[in-house]
């Protein structure tokens, strides 16, 4: 078998912990050390919950693009909703890349009696699901009936995959069902061999119509599917400076990989990236002057928009890397993010780059858009380049605020059919206000623990409250911050000052200066003595 670029070298870098799971620190420390080790390419398959453009992994990114070196990273797979981006997919000069499907049979499961369609995600390593085979949904393992066709729906709690999986099995059910929102921590997690029953995840959503309709009966039903958005991949914008991200999809649901000792279809973006970081791979190689900024161009320049699909889930579209190689033209900035409205109507301009690569002379025309109530363009009339020259020219927006049906207008525009995605945001549209709590022991310290966060609009307040999760009972405050700007929170705290070892449910309160009031929460362990 062979990869997409298989003559580069390729270099593994072990950035993170058992079970996939580490600090930024440790996925700094690799990105420093495969810049150093001089690397044309950086893949990083990882990322978190955090939507921000200058939380510190996607800091390290852009200084990895600003030393020579294209970096490429998996979008994340929380999924379909907006605003699930996650750093350092979330850096303004690398390349995030979303999943879509090559040619697949996409199983679902049908009620055919409540006509109920329910999605899943098939669990990595688990059985397929049996085409036209009925299974009748229980939410408990008790009188399980030998040979029974049963779909066992459990919560996952504080049980492993693993755990869940044998549970199940031992139980007598034929399939088994997880609901879980987020199937990043999952999708590590893997089963023995000895599980021969098909295992999926669905969404909360869906597990409660499972849970309310205990001993209907499902089909296992297939849908033909090819070049859609999938539906696990993340999508954007990111937060603060609104930019559309990906900025490009590839193929990423049931990819054929290696793992130890053999191969195994896989999902996720980071199976996408990895596409992207061969085609980048190849043009490097047919371009080895390249900057990073020219090879990102090349790509996004040449990507062909997916029908039916918006720039927040697939940027410029689906990488044809062929034609990157020997594109005639390569256009900069070409992602208009115009941020947020705050007048009726308001006029915004941003500027474009177009150079021309070629040796001969290139004439660009931009196509008109359809007229819209809402938005109106002013677009530079057409011209021509000579060979080599670049221009940089304005596209100007004019949007009328009250007349957009939706938070979020975006689509796109082309020039010599190259797209150029556009998105402008109503500000009434629901942003995240914080997220992602690191706690973790200060390396080379015994005695102080380190916390840090992502803040997305100025706060009155910021506080963090320790309980007890098993029974929700309030442990003590551990952060109280007044006046914070947004971006990245930082601080310390003397582990003298905190409850005792074990795990706790922290809970995130952001009180905003309009008086609104944001949580969310996150488990924390303490692991200091007292």
């Amino acid at each position: 078998m062979k990869g997409v670029a298989p003559e580069a070298e390729i270099y593994a870098y072990r950035a993170l912990g058992p079970g996939g799971m580490g600090t930024s620190v440790q996925v700094m420390a690799a990105i420093e050390k495969a810049v150093k080790d001089g690397m044309d390419i950086i893949n990083l398959s990882l990322g978190n919950t955090v939507n921000g453009p200058d939380w510190p992994t996607s800091v390290a990114v852009n200084q990895a693009t600003k030393a020579g070196v294209a970096v490429v990273i998996a979008n994340g797979n929380t999924g379909p909703d907006l605003w699930t981006v996650g750093s350092p997919a979330t850096a303004t000069d690398v390349i995030s890349v979303g999943a879509s499907t090559p040619p697949l049979q996409i199983p679902y499961l049908y009620d055919s009696l409540a006509e109920k369609r329910i999605d899943f995600l098939q669990m990595v390593g688990t059985a397929e699901w049996k085409p036209d085979h009925d299974l009748q949904i229980q939410t408990s393992t008790r009188n399980i009936q030998p040979a029974s066709d049963v779909v066992l729906v459990m919560e996952k709690g504080d049980e492993t995959l693993p755990e869940l999986a044998k549970k199940a099995q031992e139980s007598g059910a034929s399939a088994l069902i997880i609901p879980q929102d987020s199937a990043d921590d999952m999708l590590l997690e893997e089963v023995s061999d000895e599980i021969t029953l098909p295992i999926a995840l669905v969404s909360k959503k869906h597990g409660k119509w499972l849970r309310e309709n205990d001993g209907n009966w499902l089909t296992v039903r297939y849908q033909q599917t090819q070049d859609d958005i999938t539906e696990f991949s993340s999508r954007g914008p990111v937060t603060v400076n609104w930019a559309i991200k990906p900025e490009i999809v590839a193929p990423g649901s049931n990819i054929v990989s290696t793992i130890p000792d053999g191969y195994q279809a896989l999902s996720g973006t980071s199976m996408a990236a990895p596409h992207i970081t061969g085609a980048l791979a190849l043009v490097k190689q047919a371009h080895p002057d390249w900057t990073p900024a020219q090879l990102k161009a090349a790509l996004v320049t040449t990507a062909e928009p997916l029908n039916g699909a918006r720039p927040i889930e697939q940027g410029a579209g689906k990488a044809v890397p062929h034609q990157a190689i020997s594109s005639d033209t390569l256009l900069y900035q070409s992602f208009l993010h115009f941020g947020t409205l705050r007048q009726p109507t308001e006029t915004k301009t941003r500027e474009i780059i177009v150079e021309n690569i070629s040796d001969e002379p290139v004439h660009y025309r931009f196509d008109i858009p359809q007229s819209s109530t809402s938005i109106r363009w002013q677009l530079p009339t057409s011209f021509t380049l000579s060979p080599h020259e670049k221009r940089a020219v304005d596209i100007q927006a004019t949007v009328r605020k009250n007349q957009m049906n939706q938070p979020m207008l975006q689509g796109y525009l082309y020039v010599n059919d190259r797209p150029i995605p556009y998105l402008v945001l109503n500000n009434d549209v629901d942003v995240p206000k914080g997220m992602g709590f690191e706690f973790y022991v200060e390396p080379l310290s015994t005695d102080e623990y380190s916390y840090q966060m992502y803040v997305v609009e100025e706060a009155k307040s910021i506080t963090v409250d320790l309980y007890q999760p098993e029974t929700f009972s309030f442990e003590q405050t551990i952060v109280q911050v007044k006046d914070r700007q947004p971006g990245v929170m930082k601080g310390t705290i003397d582990e003298k000052k905190l409850p005792s070892r074990g795990s706790y449910l922290a809970n995130i309160t952001i009180q905003l200066t309009d008086g609104n009031t944001y949580q969310y929460q996150t488990m924390v362990d303490i692991h200091a003595e007292q």
